[in-house]
């Protein structure tokens, strides 16, 4: 059995949403996620999230860990928005095994701050 899937959605024959899960003794962890912008009407993160807890159950998990979360994040508010009983943990760090490590990092920053400055002065679409 895989410790690793890959679940996703899609619309019109396209993905999009993506998570990688993980299978580990009786949790279910959630730590990576992507989607597009397009179609973000659908709601594919939420399907995805009653999926992935049915693919829990059905494996007779008890805990669905959804990983991580940071203030000011979108994810975070998605993940809270399920009403999760947090417990914080040590944390997690990332092992630079290439040079191209910290120019992505800083990169990523600059991207967050971008989408924040952007969602403050954007109407929202319904």
């Amino acid at each position: 059995e895989p410790i690793a899937r890959l679940l996703t959605a899609r619309y019109k024959s396209q993905i999009i949403t993506a998570w990688i899960v993980f299978v580990w003794k009786d949790f279910l962890y959630y730590p990576y996620g992507a989607s597009t912008e397009k179609h973000k009407n659908i709601m594919a993160n939420n399907l995805m999230m009653w999926e992935a807890i049915r693919f829990g159950k059905s494996l007779g998990l008890k805990t669905f860990d959804l990983w991580g979360r940071e203030e000011g994040k979108g994810f975070t508010k998605f993940k809270e928005g399920y009403g999760p009983q947090v417990v914080e943990f040590l944390g997690t760090w990332d092992l630079p095994t290439s040079p191209f490590y910290w120019p992505y990092r800083i990169l990523e920053s600059l991207r967050w701050i971008l989408l924040r400055a952007k969602s403050k002065f954007s109407k929202p679409s319904f």
